[in-house]
């Protein structure tokens, strides 16, 4: 991973990225802003994340599947979000992780889209993602699979030397206290200050929601990583951001049982080789063998769907009247 974190320091250098310094509008409403923990950015990390950047080399985001993607590799979103950590005038972002099931449940479930549309960093956990997003002509650079995004993030802050306080919010009774000393014994300056294994239902009952953004936010920690599961973990993120007095909340599913050793990744080899879904399916087939059946159905009928609304917007008779040409990119602001 220090190679990750090499190439973090070489985007920013090249003027890849830069921290955010946009106040996020729900700011106004008189949501809690800010750091919790009242502290300056760390001048290492500062270091890290503080290169300015003309507009044309903001983070881009591109219009697939109904949702909007972040084109950028996990360099950029690794140094992305840690500029969001020191950040003062933002309130709570949200980061998401959609792959292949999640576009499949979008699908089936629209409400959930605009859960997506309002995160604040979409990034594409599945190779299917990236390969289809090349052939729509809308191309993201890279898989940046949740699972590996939160070690990547504990080891840029163990090159440069800066503190990060994480909470975690998900598992089973036990896991995170694993995973709590996995993390620090791995990353030194990495400190887990507090976790919660919520109990079943957990998310319709008031008071105990309630609980866990005290806790949360008597912790003050800088990121928040919720392992609840799709579409819990966003369900529950976009119910209590204006809530939660953390930088940042990422929603990354099973992270905490693989850093916990509950689970076991795929060999790198098999991630290598785009093969990490046969050894999941191999892992857990009761759980994951009817999910991958309706995917494997509904997946290409959906690409198809999405190719055909392509290819309409760029014929001439939709040019003729004004409608798009290719993907109008986003900007997701100043980063």
């Amino acid at each position: 991973m220090n190679a990750s974190v090499e190439t973090t320091r070489q985007a920013i250098h090249q003027g890849g990225i830069a921290p955010t310094s946009e106040t996020n509008p729900r700011c106004a409403s008189g949501d809690p802003c800010g750091h919790p923990s009242g502290r300056s950015p760390d001048p290492q990390t500062q270091s890290i994340t503080s290169t300015p950047v003309q507009d044309d080399a903001r983070l881009k985001s591109h219009t697939l599947w109904s949702i909007p993607i972040d084109a950028v590799t996990m360099p950029q979103a690794v140094s992305r979000i840690l500029g969001w950590v020191y950040d003062s005038n933002a309130c709570c972002r949200i980061v998401v992780t959609p792959n292949v099931d999640h576009v499949v449940q979008l699908h089936l479930r629209p409400e959930l889209k605009e859960i997506y549309r309002a995160a604040d960093m979409t990034l594409a956990d599945g190779w299917p993602l990236v390969s289809m997003s090349r052939l729509f002509g809308r191309p993201l650079p890279e898989r940046v699979a949740g699972s590996d995004l939160l070690p990547e993030l504990c080891q840029a802050c163990a090159v440069s030397g800066s503190p990060l306080r994480l909470f975690l919010l998900g598992g089973m009774p036990g896991v995170a206290e694993r995973a709590k000393v996995a993390i620090e014994s791995k990353w030194t300056n990495v400190s887990v200050v507090g976790h919660c294994s919520p109990p079943l239902g957990f998310e319709g009952d008031a008071a105990i929601n309630r609980s866990i953004c005290d806790q949360i936010n008597d912790a003050q920690a800088d990121l928040l990583i919720v392992g609840l599961g799709f579409p819990k973990q966003e369900l529950w993120m976009a119910a209590h951001r204006s809530e939660l007095k953390v930088p940042v909340a990422l929603g990354l599913g099973a992270t905490i049982d693989f850093l916990a050793g509950e689970q076991v990744r795929a060999p790198r080899w098999m991630q290598r080789s785009k093969l990490e879904w046969l050894h999941r399916l191999a892992s857990n087939p009761r759980r994951l063998v009817a999910r991958y059946a309706t995917d494997a159905i509904y997946f290409p009928w959906i690409c198809w769907g999405q190719w055909r609304d392509l290819k309409r917007e760029s014929s001439p008779s939709q040019q003729q009247v004004g409608g798009p040409q290719q993907d109008p990119v986003q900007q997701r602001g100043s980063v």
